[in-house]
C-alpha cells in the first residue's frame, strides 16, 4: 500500500502542513546512495529532488525507517502536489513508525492499493473540492470512500449527501465500525477529517494492509518528561516493545506547544485504552507531566476506568506531590531502579495491559463458517483435495468432540462453490422410530434427500413390496436422487457411529460399498457422479464384522485429532492472546488440545477478564469440590462425562484403573474409550486420559455420583449427546 500525501499550493501549505521534520520512506524504496526518483518523467523533478536532498541518510533509526529532513522550507510544496507526492508516497508500513508520523502532515490524501487502484480522491481548494466531489459521486466512479478535511464540508453538501443517499462519518465513527480503508463501504461514504487526527488516519492506512499491527492491538499513550534520564531511556524501550506486540504508541516528542499540541494531546488521551506514566524525581514537578495525568485521569472517570493508567516509579519511592497523589497513589505502581529491570518491567506492563473486546461466540456444535475461531489444520487441505478429486468414499474419523462437523460444513461448501450438488444427512436427527427396520430407514432418508433436492417423489411412490428395502432404496436412489441431476453429487453422512448400533447398520454400509465397487467396474455409470463423505468416531470393524462389506477399508481416510500447541497458539492469538507465553502451555496442558475445552477455556478467560491465575484457581475448585455444581468452567462437559461413565460400573472400572497407570484390558474397550473422547493413544498397551483436566476430575469423581442404572447401551447414549 502506498500512501499519497496531497500537499496545497502555496498560500495554504501552513494551513495544513506547517514545518514538518519526519517522513517515513520505505527502505527499499530509499537506497543508501541516495533517493531514486519514482516518477522520473516528471514536469516537476526538480522539485522531487530538491526534497529528496533534504533526507538525511545518518538520521536513519535502525529498524524504524525514518528519515529526518533538514531545514524545511517552504519552496518544497509549491511544485505539484501530485509530483510531491511520489516522494512520499512509499510510506513505511513498519507498525514501529506509526507514533513517528508528525502532526504537520495533515493534509488529505489517496492510498493506492496494490493493484494500481485509488479508492478515494484529495482535496485542497474548495473549487477543486466540488469539481473532484461531483466526479466521486458520479455513477460511473467505482470507488466508495471519499477523504476530505472537515472545513471542506458545507451545509450545502450535507443536503446534498442525504438527497443522494451518501454515509458521512467521522473519524471516530469510521474506526467504530472497524471499516477498512481497503475495502471500506457497501455504499458511497464521506470521511471527514481533523488535521491533529492524521495519526488516527495513518492507523487506518496501516490496519488496512493487515501485515503489521494486530486486530487486537490497543492504543497507548506514554507521558514523561522531555530530556531527562533515564526517564528517555524508558520511553524508548517501552515503545520498542509495546509496537513489537501490535500495540499503537502515542508519544508527544515531535509536537510543539500550542493549540494544535493541546488538540492532539486531549484527543490521543481520551482516545487511549492504557496511559503509562513515567514517574521520576524530575517529573514528578512537571506542569505539562501534570497536565497530562488529569485529562487521562478525568478520562477514566468518565468512561468507567479507561484509559487504565499505570504508573512507573524510576528508581524513586517518595511520596508523590499532592496533585499527583490525589490521581495516581491508589493504584498498583512498577518499579524501575536501573538496567536489570527493562525486560521485567516491559513483561510486566505487556501483562497488566487490558485486553481489548474480542466479539465471542457462543460455544457448542459446529464452528460456524464465517467464525474467525476456526483453526484450519492439515486434514483441511487434505479434505479439499479429496473432494475435488470426486474420490468414491471419504472417511472422516475422529473422537468426540474433535470438529469433524465443522470441518464436513467447510468441504460441503467448498464444493458447492465448485458446482457440485451436495447433500446431507445427519443421523443424530433420526427419531428411534425411524431406526426400527431398515424399510422405516430408508423412508426417511429418501425423504429427507427428496427434500433437500426440491423434489416430490418420495420412496415411498416407488416402493415394491416383493422386492428387499435394499433394492428398492437403490432403484429409487439411481432414478430420482443421482437421475435428478447431471452434477457431481456429494452425499455427506455425520454421526455415521448411529448406524452401527441398528440390526440392520451392516447392510446399509454393505450397500455403500457396492457404490465403490461400481465406479471401479462401471466407469461411466451413474456412480461415477457420486462422492460419499462419511464422519464417524467409532472403530467401524467392531460393528462390521465381514470388512468385504465395508466402505471404511477402502475409501480415502482421514483422521481428525486434537490441537497442537501451535494450532492453540494461533486460536489464542484470535482471542485477543490474553495469556503470556509460559501461561499458554500450561493452559495447553491442562486442556491437552481438545478442540472444545482448548475454546470454552478461552472463552471464558476472556469473557471474564480473567487472570490466568484466577482461571487455574476456578478450574482446581471445580476438580476437587464440585460434581453436581454448574457454575465451573467446564462445568456441563465433565458432568455429562461422569454420569454416562457411572452408568457403565465395566467402563468407568477402566477409565480408573487407566488413571493410576494400567493399560486396558483389551481393544475393545480402548477403542470405545478412545472414540467417546476420553482417552487416548495409540495402543491398549500406550492409553492416558485425553487431558490434565480428565485426569484431575475423573480422579476426583468417578464413581462417587450415584446414579439410576440405565437399560440401554453406553455408546447409543453418549453419542445421543453429539459428536
Amino acid at each position: 500500500m502506498m500512501f499519497h500525501f496531497a500537499y496545497p499550493n502555496k498560500g495554504r501549505g501552513k494551513e495544513f502542513i506547517g514545518c514538518g521534520r519526519y517522513v517515513a520512506l520505505s527502505y527499499e524504496n530509499v537506497p543508501e546512495q541516495g533517493y531514486k526518483p519514482a516518477k522520473p518523467d516528471s514536469k516537476n523533478i526538480a522539485n522531487i529532488t530538491t526534497a529528496a536532498s533534504l533526507l538525511a541518510p545518518d538520521s536513519l533509526h535502525t529498524g524504524r525507517g525514518i528519515y529526518e529532513i533538514k531545514d524545511i522550507q517552504d519552496e518544497i510544496y509549491r511544485g505539484d502536489s501530485q509530483d510531491l507526492a511520489y516522494l512520499l508516497a512509499l510510506i513505511s508500513r513498519s507498525r514501529s513508525v506509526r507514533s513517528e508520523i508528525p502532526n504537520d502532515i495533515w493534509c488529505t490524501g489517496s492510498i493506492d492499493i496494490k493493484d494500481g487502484k485509488s479508492p478515494f480522491l484529495d482535496a485542497v481548494t474548495p473549487s477543486g473540492f466540488d469539481v473532484k466531489l461531483n466526479a466521486f459521486l458520479s455513477p460511473e466512479n467505482p470507488d466508495n470512500l471519499f477523504i476530505v478535511p472537515v472545513s471542506n464540508i458545507q451545509p450545502g453538501h450535507e443536503i446534498l449527501f442525504r438527497e443522494k443517499n451518501i454515509n458521512m462519518v467521522s473519524l471516530a465513527q469510521f474506526r467504530e465500525h472497524r471499516l477498512s480503508l481497503q475495502h471500506p463501504c457497501e455504499r458511497k461514504t464521506v470521511l471527514t477529517v481533523h488535521g491533529h487526527e492524521l495519526n488516527l488516519l495513518t492507523d487506518l492506512i496501516f490496519l488496512s494492509d493487515g501485515e503489521n499491527m494486530s486486530d487486537n492491538g490497543l492504543r497507548v499513550a506514554l507521558i514523561y518528561k522531555r530530556q531527562a534520564q533515564p526517564d528517555e531511556h524508558l520511553l524508548t524501550l517501552l515503545e520498542k516493545h509495546l509496537a513489537e506486540a501490535g500495540h499503537r504508541v502515542f508519544i508527544d516528542r515531535h509536537m510543539k506547544i500550542g493549540d494544535e499540541w493541546e488538540k492532539q494531546i486531549t484527543y490521543e488521551l481520551k482516545n487511549a485504552d492504557a496511559v503509562v506514566i513515567l514517574l521520576s524525581p524530575m517529573s514528578i514537578y512537571s506542569e505539562m507531566l501534570a497536565y497530562e495525568v488529569d485529562i487521562a485521569h478525568k478520562t477514566a472517570l468518565e468512561r468507567g476506568g479507561r484509559p487504565k493508567l499505570f504508573p512507573v516509579r524510576i528508581n524513586f519511592e517518595d511520596p508523590l506531590p499532592q496533585e499527583l497523589a490525589n490521581k495516581l497513589a491508589p493504584l498498583q505502581y512498577a518499579l524501575w531502579r536501573d538496567s536489570d529491570d527493562d525486560m521485567p518491567l516491559v513483561c510486566e506492563l505487556l501483562d497488566r495491559l487490558p485486553h481489548p473486546p474480542v466479539p465471542l461466540e457462543m460455544i457448542g456444535g459446529a464452528v460456524p463458517l464465517d467464525s474467525k475461531f476456526y483453526v484450519v489444520r492439515q486434514v483441511d487441505e487434505d479434505f479439499q483435495t479429496a473432494l475435488s478429486r470426486r474420490d468414491a468414499v471419504v472417511l472422516l474419523k475422529g473422537g468426540r468432540q474433535v470438529g469433524k462437523t465443522s470441518l464436513l460444513a467447510r468441504g460441503l461448501q467448498k464444493a458447492r462453490d465448485a458446482g457440485v450438488q451436495v447433500l446431507l444427512t445427519d443421523f443424530q436427527r433420526f427419531i428411534d422410530s425411524q431406526l426400527e427396520t431398515l424399510e422405516s430407514f430408508f423412508f426417511a432418508v429418501g425423504e429427507m434427500l427428496a427434500d433437500q433436492l426440491g423434489t416430490d417423489v418420495y420412496p415411498r411412490d416407488t416402493w415394491k413390496t416383493h422386492r428387499a428395502p435394499n433394492i428398492n432404496f437403490e432403484n429409487y436412489f439411481r432414478q430420482h436422487i443421482l437421475g435428478n441431476t447431471q452434477k457431481p453429487l456429494l452425499w455427506a453422512m455425520d454421526e455415521a457411529d448411529r448406524l452401527f448400533h441398528c440390526s440392520f447398520g451392516s447392510e446399509i454400509f454393505a450397500m455403500f460399498r457396492t457404490w465403490h465397487n461400481e465406479r471401479v467396474l462401471n466407469p461411466g455409470g451413474a456412480c461415477s457422479r457420486l462422492t460419499l463423505a462419511i464422519a464417524y468416531a467409532t472403530e467401524a470393524y467392531l460393528f462390521i464384522k465381514d470388512q468385504n462389506q465395508s466402505p471404511f477399508n477402502v475409501g480415502t481416510k482421514l483422521v481428525l485429532d486434537d490441537f497442537s500447541f501451535n494450532e492453540v497458539a494461533n486460536l489464542h492469538k484470535r482471542y485477543g492472546s490474553p495469556l503470556m507465553n509460559e501461561e499458554l502451555r500450561i493452559f495447553y496442558q491442562l486442556v491437552g488440545g481438545q478442540p472444545y475445552l482448548v475454546r470454552r477455556g478461552l472463552n471464558e478467560i476472556v469473557s471474564q477478564d480473567m487472570r490466568f491465575d484466577e482461571f487455574v484457581a476456578k478450574a482446581d475448585d471445580e476438580f476437587v469440590s464440585k460434581a453436581d455444581q454448574d457454575d465451573g468452567v467446564f462445568d456441563d462437559h465433565l458432568r455429562c462425562m461422569l454420569m454416562l461413565l457411572n452408568r457403565e460400573p465395566e467402563l468407568s472400572d477402566i477409565v480408573s484403573k487407566v488413571i493410576v497407570g494400567e493399560p486396558c484390558p483389551d481393544y475393545d474397550s480402548f477403542y470405545r474409550l478412545r472414540s467417546a473422547g476420553i482417552l487416548r493413544g495409540d495402543s491398549k498397551n500406550d492409553v492416558r486420559l485425553r487431558c490434565e483436566i480428565y485426569l484431575k476430575y475423573l480422579g476426583k469423581h468417578l464413581r462417587k455420583v450415584e446414579t439410576k442404572k440405565s437399560g440401554s447401551g453406553f455408546w447409543k447414549r453418549l453419542f445421543s449427546f453429539g459428536g
